[in-house]
């Protein structure tokens, strides 16, 4: 009995969410608002270019599918990153987050190139933040908008440090 109840507490255990786990792929709804300032303005950026057939809503996808296309594109968008933040940036880190789900990723830019941390909890002090849509990345790494007009559509917001 006893190790049956020490199965079942390390199994909750397991199973229960982790900080960085309350993105929208892990059922629960990200509050725009509490992500970041920028949240709803690019949410509505969004729902602006999908009207005027500038970019097109993603298929649905089961949330570990979700999870895997959100973060195969996040992994394409690093080589645009040091263009979506200046080429004189030098070594940083920048933080992304996506609207739709609530997703943040964690991208160290140094002179090696880019690491892609994906599913963090957020912005740490200092960092720099970037507010997208999994949308817009699609038509950025498949090269339908490009970077500036992204930003002025209000697909790519970047805000200053966090």
């Amino acid at each position: 009995m006893r190790g049956a109840v020490i199965a079942a507490v390390l199994l909750a255990a397991a199973l229960a969410p982790r900080a960085s786990s309350g993105c929208g792929f892990h059922g629960q709804l990200p509050d725009l608002a509490a992500a970041h300032p920028r949240s709803l303005a690019v949410a509505f950026a969004l729902r602006d270019a999908y009207d005027a057939s500038v970019l097109q809503p993603l298929p649905p996808a089961p949330p570990a599918l979700g999870l895997v296309r959100a973060t195969r594109l996040l992994h394409q968008f690093s080589p645009l990153l040091p263009s979506a933040i200046g080429a004189d940036a030098g070594a940083q880190t920048v933080t992304v987050l996506l609207v739709e789900s609530g997703l943040w990723t964690r991208y160290a830019v140094s002179a090696d190139g880019v690491r892609v941390e994906p599913h963090v909890d957020g912005p740490r002090a200092g960092e720099r933040v970037l507010v997208t849509s999994e949308a817009a990345l699609q038509a950025m790494v498949a090269g339908q908008i490009d970077l500036t007009r992204a930003q002025a559509m209000g697909l790519l917001v970047a805000d200053r440090a966090a």
